[in-house]
């Protein structure tokens, strides 16, 4: 075995978890690594603490006292006073935007005027960049009065 296997194939070897053939990899591999040898004993010392440990019992069954529990009731929530509020706030809202819109088609129209701009009289008659497909339609005539 070329690569060291790492703490999970250690441990499942300690614990007997693997196949015929992945142990007989990692019991060679433990052979001749010193450096896998260290880390499998101390997995090993682990497993040997950890075993020494007592084994305790909770003093209190959580489950029994849950059981223990009546059941809850899910209560229905009440409206709030929003969605309560919302249908009357839509319909005063469609109201308003009515009367609006109503007073807004007897406005007189505006009337337009044309600003005389000084700045136009720079450009004199000749189209931006001077391109046009037919120059006689490009120049500004005067009007007749």
């Amino acid at each position: 075995m070329n690569e060291h296997p790492d703490i999970s194939q250690l441990s499942a070897h300690l614990d007997g978890e693997l196949d015929s053939t992945e142990t007989a990899r990692v019991s060679g591999h433990l052979l001749s690594c010193p450096a896998c040898q260290q880390q499998y004993r101390g997995l090993r010392d682990l497993s040997s603490d950890m075993n020494q440990l007592p084994m305790l019992t909770p003093e209190l069954d959580i489950t029994a006292l849950l059981g223990q529990l009546p059941q809850r009731q899910h209560p229905v929530p009440a409206q709030s006073h929003w969605r309560r509020a919302l249908p009357g706030a839509a319909a005063a809202a469609s109201l308003v935007l009515g009367l609006l819109i109503g007073a807004g088609l007897d406005a007189p129209a505006p009337t337009t005027h044309e600003p005389a701009f000084a700045a136009l009289a720079i450009l004199d008659s000749t189209p931006p960049g001077a391109l046009c497909r037919q120059p006689e339609l490009c120049y500004l005539q005067e009007k007749q009065q």
